[in-house]
């Protein structure tokens, strides 16, 4: 009986824990806080993408072999050297 008794207040005092916990979670008090997690995912999924593309450019052998766009000075240097192309054919 003791044992009972003191088990059923324990038991009240974790219910009224738990309703405690429900009033003060931040998904109740917050409707938006779901749509915000969504998004802080999404985020998270889109900064990936950028590593991905520099790994797959660093450990591709031609600097616009995966879609990446050539920087000014790869693509000041490729008309370079088709401009010296087109000279040695001019000599």
């Amino acid at each position: 009986r003791v044992v009972s008794e003191t088990l059923q207040r324990q038991l009240e005092e974790l219910e009224r824990a738990s309703a405690r916990l429900q009033e003060l979670c931040p998904a109740r008090l917050c409707p938006v806080s779901r749509e915000v997690q969504k998004t802080l995912w999404a985020w998270a999924g889109l900064q990936e993408l950028p590593r991905e593309d520099t790994r797959a450019q660093i450990f591709s052998e031609s600097p616009s072999g995966h879609g990446l766009p050539e920087t000014p000075c790869e693509e000041l240097e490729r008309r370079i050297e088709g401009k010296l192309k087109e000279f040695e054919v001019l000599a």
